[in-house]
């Protein structure tokens, strides 16, 4: 029988194409954000967390590969791009309102780790 050489031929074959990985991550990404709007679980859990799970599950059933030159590339080039946006897309008042004294606590121990940081040179 040479069905399981045949697939591990093709999925050889898939894991080197850049282009297939890229469009497997965007149609996960797409189905977290849809599960998100659509289904009670996927509003308690958020589309990027939701999005992790799909991609860790196909990852480990061989569909989509562990190591790729687009990984690469979405976390040197679109990650430090999101961050940004993220920010733009938050009203900073109500942070500080929220989050009044963990915020107070943040500050203080960067300040401290600064500090101390400091004081051992």
């Amino acid at each position: 029988n040479h069905t399981p050489q045949l697939l591990r031929t093709v999925q050889t074959t898939l894991h080197a194409d850049s282009s297939y990985t890229l469009s497997l991550l965007l149609i996960l990404s797409t189905l977290g954000i849809t599960l998100e709007q659509r289904t009670t679980f996927g509003k308690a859990l958020s589309a990027p967390l939701t999005t992790m799970a799909l991609t860790l599950v196909i990852a480990n059933m061989g569909i989509l590969p562990f190591t790729s030159p687009v990984y690469s590339f979405i976390n040197a080039n679109m990650i430090p791009l999101a961050v940004p946006l993220l920010l733009y897309d938050s009203d900073i008042r109500r942070v500080v309102q929220k989050a009044g004294s963990l915020l107070v606590c943040f500050g203080v121990g960067a300040v401290s780790t600064v500090i101390g940081t400091l004081v051992t040179f």
